[in-house]
């Protein structure tokens, strides 16, 4: 009996020690075994996209986002090439010209009426932006009270599609493109666009956009005296091979008065001035 009761002990510590070893071992193995990730499971590294392919999809997006640019008028398809879009059209200092084209869109979001304008001329040429309206009216009130002079504005601002309808009379008028786009501006590549620009004029040429307008007294106190009131000459004589447009004296554009000053004392175009 005794016997029998040495022999169950020992077999209850053998099945212990067995458990036990056997316990452990599974807890190492399985604390040494390797994190794998399933192959139908994506982790960091599958997500990654090779650096190539975020430069195509950033080329992709710019070029998706570029703006375009409307031509409107049939023929004039050469006349917007190699042309960058004007990306700053509310700074004062904008420059529209027959490189920097103004999109279809873009119309100024503070244009006031002026109270003073040259008779029978459409409502929607009688608008400039505020800083420039105020501007224009200034030097409107000096040349009176100075000289004794009335220097009436004619055309401010005007949209692209007005823009449109004059160069296409413009051409019809000229003959041929090439000649309207001497002394008129492309639709987007006219200052007009910007509310910053008007057309001067005075009553002894009937207020008309002339030639007639050179060497008033009109003309002369306006060369003498837009810089005083932020504005310049815009299109000069002797400097077309610049400005691309043959001289204007009766179109002031405003730039602020530092600016014009400081073009009128050195006699520089506008597109001078801004690459200095």
């Amino acid at each position: 009996m005794r016997k029998v009761v040495i022999i169950f002990l020992f077999l209850i510590l053998a099945f212990s020690l067995f458990f036990f070893y056997s316990g452990e071992f599974a807890v190492e193995t399985s604390a040494q075994e390797p994190n794998v990730v399933p192959e139908n499971i994506d982790n960091d590294e599958n997500d990654a996209v090779p650096a190539q392919n975020f430069e195509d999809n950033k080329e992709e997006e710019e070029e998706a986002e570029k703006p375009e640019i409307v031509i409107p008028i049939s023929g004039t398809e050469s006349y917007y090439e190699n042309v960058d879009v004007v990306d700053n059209p509310d700074d004062i200092l904008v420059l529209a010209n027959k490189k920097n084209v103004l999109l279809s869109d873009y119309v100024p979001k503070d244009l006031v009426k002026l109270p003073v304008f040259a008779p029978g001329r459409l409502e929607e040429v009688q608008y400039m932006r505020e800083e420039a309206a105020t501007a224009i009216m200034e030097l409107y009130n000096a040349a009176l009270e100075e000289a004794g002079l009335e220097i009436m504005p004619t055309s401010a601002y005007r949209s692209f599609k007005l823009q449109t309808t004059i160069f296409q009379n413009n051409i019809n008028s000229k003959g041929s493109i090439a000649k309207a786009n001497e002394t008129s501006a492309l639709p987007g590549q006219s200052e007009h666009q910007t509310g910053l620009a008007v057309d001067m004029s005075c009553k002894s040429v009937g207020y008309q956009v002339t030639s007639r307008f050179d060497g008033t007294e009109e003309a002369k106190w306006l060369a003498e005296n837009a810089h005083r009131f932020g504005f310049i000459i815009r299109y000069q004589k002797g400097k077309t091979d610049i400005t691309g447009y043959s001289y204007e004296p009766w179109h002031v554009r405003y730039v602020g008065k530092d600016a014009a000053e400081y073009i009128f004392k050195n006699e520089l175009t506008f597109e001078e001035y801004l690459e200095e």
